[in-house]
């Protein structure tokens, strides 16, 4: 049964007003000062476990910079201060986090984030909430690889994409007094995509939506804007986990659920 709400601020329909294409992204996990590393860090005696499979120990000239960390469900809160229970309401198990470093980039670190989040449901729900927050999140990945563009988001200085049971955040800082957006993104659009792309070539599932997805009609509706509700569907105590998609006609918004 599909039910058609006309959308408020209350019922999570979103807004008309434009929003840029580029924006910087947040998984409200914030990332500390890492200072200068001498000498450089000898990863000859790192073993990637769990997440860790998809990452390695250098993405050409970015090296790693220090031993990986991980974070179970229990001790999330350690590195998300105020915002793990979102990921553990969609079954997230493990994360790892690694910063790497270019020897042609001083003051720059590059941090990769993956986090097992148990099933492509979940994966797919935490990250849809980030297409939630977007007025148009149709063209959101645009400016990624082929193969990825459905399923990641490309902001100013980081990237967050999700396949199968993992979602991945990238994030470039600069340290650098004097470091400007512009020099961010660029560096950012050097790196970022492309090691992206490796991470989704390391897993070994299909990159593919959950198949709930298909039922919704395609008339109207606005591209990428399919999500997954753990709970409270809409903001409703009455209704369970369940899944929504935003449909426009000229200046007509609604929700479908």
């Amino acid at each position: 049964l599909a039910l058609l709400f006309l959308s408020n601020p209350g019922c999570g329909g979103g807004d008309s007003s434009p929003t840029p294409k580029r924006q910087p992204l947040t998984l409200d996990s914030p990332v500390e000062s890492r200072g200068a590393v001498t000498p450089p860090f000898d990863a000859s005696g790192v073993t990637w476990k769990g997440p860790g499979l998809l990452l390695t120990n250098a993405w050409g000239k970015w090296a790693l910079a220090g031993e990986p960390r991980y974070f179970n469900a229990e001790h999330l809160y350690d590195l998300i201060n105020g915002g793990s229970d979102v990921f553990v309401n969609y079954g997230f198990r493990e994360i790892v986090t690694a910063d790497y470093r270019h020897p042609e980039k001083p003051g720059v670190t590059l941090n990769a984030e993956v986090y097992d989040m148990g099933s492509l449901l979940g994966a797919f729900g935490r990250f849809s909430l980030y297409l939630d927050n977007m007025a148009d999140p149709s063209r959101a990945g645009d400016d990624l690889p082929e193969g990825m563009q459905e399923f990641g988001i490309l902001g100013d200085g980081d990237l967050l994409a999700w396949k199968d049971r993992y979602l991945v955040h990238l994030t470039l800082l600069d340290e650098n007094p004097g470091a400007s957006v512009e020099q961010i993104r660029q560096n950012a659009d050097e790196a970022l995509p492309a090691i992206a792309a490796q991470i989704f070539e390391n897993v070994k599932a299909p990159a593919m939506r959950p198949p709930e997805t298909s039922l919704f009609p395609t008339a109207d509706i606005l591209g990428r804007s399919w999500t997954r509700q753990w709970n409270r569907t809409l903001g409703y105590e009455t209704l369970p986990a369940g899944f929504t998609a935003r449909y426009q006609r000229d200046r007509a918004l609604w929700t479908l659920f």
